[in-house]
């Protein structure tokens, strides 16, 4: 319940955007940082930032908004989840 409490105002706070108390913005002269922290952690929570973009198929401006804030929050629940829990990872070369 916890972990779900946690991920949940993570993302709250991806979706209310920048405040003093999270992370910094990533955004510089109206572009993406070349460096920024995706994950930030204070004495309470857990921030962590998520990023996404629309399909090309999706041509509206609305649904290509709704499409990248999606894809984002999707994106910052993998971070919580990857942070809080682990990422396990198979490779072969």
């Amino acid at each position: 319940m916890r972990v779900i409490a946690i991920m949940m105002f993570a993302v709250a706070g991806l979706v209310a955007g920048c405040s003093s108390a999270g992370p910094k913005s990533a955004i510089k002269n109206g572009a993406i940082a070349p460096a920024f922290e995706d994950t930030t952690i204070d004495k309470e929570y857990l921030w962590v930032r998520g990023f996404g973009a629309a399909g090309e198929k999706y041509t509206d401006a609305s649904q290509r908004k709704i499409m990248s804030r999606e894809a984002a929050i999707a994106s910052a629940q993998l971070r919580a989840t990857d942070y809080l829990k682990g990422a396990l990872i198979n490779s072969r070369t």
